[in-house]
């Protein structure tokens, strides 16, 4: 539909199983409000409204390679999809207000430095070179290792490296800032849109009570419920 005003490597596209109506009806307001925040009821309307990243490897195909079956098995009528094209193709007074919608700074930098990789730029060689160098120490010697780093998000990327591979590399200090990260992605409440492990819970208590499951389902539910008993964050 357009290019995000923006983001440079972001494409505005319209899910074709969508009504495009509210998107030809609604002030940007409203549009913005839906597309942020969760529905209230089932009752509210849907904005089919998605960004295609071009640097983050997106698949695209064309419409002749999806045969019956798998349009089926995705809900795709294609009479449906062809009607919602035909009626974004004959509005072309939505562009305005994609460049107004998408304008709006919804943006909230990113901190977690796994997360940076794809917003903090490159690495510079002097830190690909260091980077090389921690892939042939031996787990010893990253015990208590400091490197001179140029680039901030190395530092707990080294740590983190340590913590999952090598854990007994950790001296207390470290092992106290890796509980902490762990406690904050695991129990939230600002678990940067992660699953927390009261949510992982509830969900599988769900599917055991709502769904009817065979003797091995039962038993990897159980299994994945031991796991994550496993994994709650240790109190320092």
């Amino acid at each position: 539909m357009a290019y995000h005003p923006i983001q440079s490597n972001a494409v505005i596209t319209w899910d074709l199983r969508c009504d495009p109506t509210p998107l030809l009806d609604l002030d940007v307001d409203e549009l913005h409000r839906l597309l942020y925040s969760p529905r209230e009821t089932s009752e509210e309307r849907v904005i089919g409204l998605k960004l295609v990243h071009l640097n983050k490897c997106p698949i695209v195909a064309p419409a002749g390679m999806l045969n019956a079956e798998e349009a089926q098995r995705y809900g795709i009528e294609g009479a449906v999809c062809r009607r919602h094209l035909s009626i974004l193709r004959q509005a072309p007074q939505i562009q305005p207000k994609l460049k107004a919608l998408y304008e709006i700074n919804t943006f909230v930098p990113e901190k977690d430095p796994d997360h940076m990789l794809y917003s903090g730029g490159f690495f510079s060689p002097h830190d690909r070179h260091l980077m090389d160098k921690i892939r042939q120490f031996s787990a010893d010697e990253l015990i208590g290792l400091q490197l001179p780093f140029q680039d901030p998000r190395l530092e707990e990327m080294l740590l983190r490296y340590k913590a999952r591979n090598y854990p007994y590399t950790l001296d207390s200090n470290e092992q106290q800032r890796w509980e902490e990260h762990r406690s904050q992605r695991l129990l939230g409440p600002e678990n940067e849109g992660c699953l927390t492990l009261t949510q992982a819970f509830d969900e599988m208590n769900r599917i055991a009570t709502e769904t009817e499951l065979s003797a091995r389902e039962m038993s990897i539910l159980e299994d994945l419920a031991s796991y994550i008993e496993s994994v709650y964050p240790m109190e320092f």
